[in-house]
Order: structure tokens, then sequence, then C-alpha cells
């Protein structure tokens, strides 16, 4: 069964093919998540049952509009609508993992003990890219 998120993520994704941005959809979830975790009270007074949606768009027009897309936007407003503002965080990293997928994009994490060069990294990655 999917997750709440996944569900929305997915929606907002083919949304983004939808309107051939999802390049720019996912700087931009990944904006309003950066957003998210540097303020632990900004959902908590989205999700909050004492604040009514009317505020809460407000308040999200106040922070986000000219900075993301007027889709995501009203996307965001949906989420107030239907209460599911609270899983905005695990929205903006599905949405990453979505899109990652769907360009076959994968990621890597490389630990060392000492600093790498960068020649060594393009080696690394070199060879990665050839495995996979």
């Amino acid at each position: 069964m999917e997750s709440v998120a996944f569900t929305y993520a997915k929606a907002l994704f083919s949304l983004s093919l939808d309107e051939k941005n999802s390049d720019q959809m996912l700087d931009e979830t990944k904006f309003i998540y950066d957003a998210v975790i540097s303020n632990s009270e900004f959902l908590k007074i989205l999700d909050s049952k004492s604040v009514d949606k009317e505020t809460k768009k407000e308040i999200i027009i106040k922070i986000f509009e000219g900075k993301i897309n007027h889709s995501l936007l009203n996307f965001l407003k949906l989420l107030i609508d239907k209460s599911r503002i609270h899983h905005l965080d695990m929205i903006c990293l599905e949405y990453r993992k979505i899109y990652l997928d769907y360009n076959n994009i994968k990621e890597a994490k490389i630990y060392s003990a000492t600093p790498l060069s960068d020649k060594k990294v393009k080696e690394i990655k070199s060879g990665l890219e050839k495995k996979i």
C-alpha cells in the first residue's frame, strides 16, 4: 500500500511532467523541504487545528509566492484543504525519489578517511557509471 506522501508526490510529479517543469519542481520542493526542516514550528502552525485553513493559506502565500511556481503553490493549498500539510516534508522527499527514478539517476556517497582530490572523485564516479 502506498503512503500518503508517496501518493501526493506521485501526483505532483505527474503534474510537473504535464507542465514540463520537473527539474524546476525538484528545485522548488527542495527549497520547501529546507524551509520546513529549518523551522520546526512551521509545520506545527500549518497543521494546528486552532488556525483556520484560510489563514494557513495566507501564510503559505506570504512565504512562498514569487519563490515557487503557481502550480506548486496551489498544491500546497490543496494539502491544507485536505488536512495533509503535515506530510509536506515527506512529500518533498518522495518527489525527489520519484524524479531520480524517472530520470534513471543513481546517487552515491563516498566516505573517505582523507580528503579526495577531484581527479580521484572523477575516477570513482566513472567506475560506478560503468558498473551501473
